[in-house]
């Protein structure tokens, strides 16, 4: 594993593309990074250590409250698999999710910036294991996450 480590969400964009440029895409298919469903939520790329991890930050917007004005827990799972998904992708190839389980904490409040830490725990032959955790600006754990990818080469 290459243990150079990107603080800087231009350099992280930047080494990720030239990683997932090495890998076949499907006909037709044009690399975006960050993707759109990353760039709709506005993640910013904190830290990437290839083959290990990606810290992205995301500041709650008003439109993924629920009616209590907090975060959507639905949307939540979505950020987290913006993160593990392009993780896993740049770590072991083309991937395909399997399944992502996510574990509530405590609120996440419209425009709080969330923090969140996406790591690879296990390569195998034919999936990936990721797991995930987010924290407030406070440092408290907010939610969890978990998912498997396939591997598809």
């Amino acid at each position: 594993m290459d243990a150079k480590s990107f603080n800087d969400h231009d350099a992280i964009v930047e080494a990720f593309s030239a990683k997932l440029r090495a890998f076949p895409l499907p006909k037709g298919v044009e690399l975006e990074l960050p993707p759109k469903c990353a760039r709709e939520v506005e993640t910013r790329y904190v830290e990437y250590v290839p083959g290990e991890k990606l810290v992205g930050e995301v500041v709650v917007p008003e439109r993924y409250a629920n009616p209590l004005g907090q975060l959507q827990g639905g949307f939540l799972s979505a950020i987290f698999d913006n993160l593990m998904a392009p993780l896993c992708y740049a770590a072991a190839g083309p991937t395909t999710s399997i399944d992502i389980a996510t574990s509530f904490v405590r609120p996440i409040l419209v425009g709080e910036t969330i923090s969140i830490d996406a790591r690879v725990r296990r390569i195998g032959r034919r999936a990936v294991h990721l797991t995930a955790d987010a924290f407030n600006k406070d440092g408290q754990l907010v939610a969890t996450s978990t998912s498997n990818l396939m591997q598809l080469g």
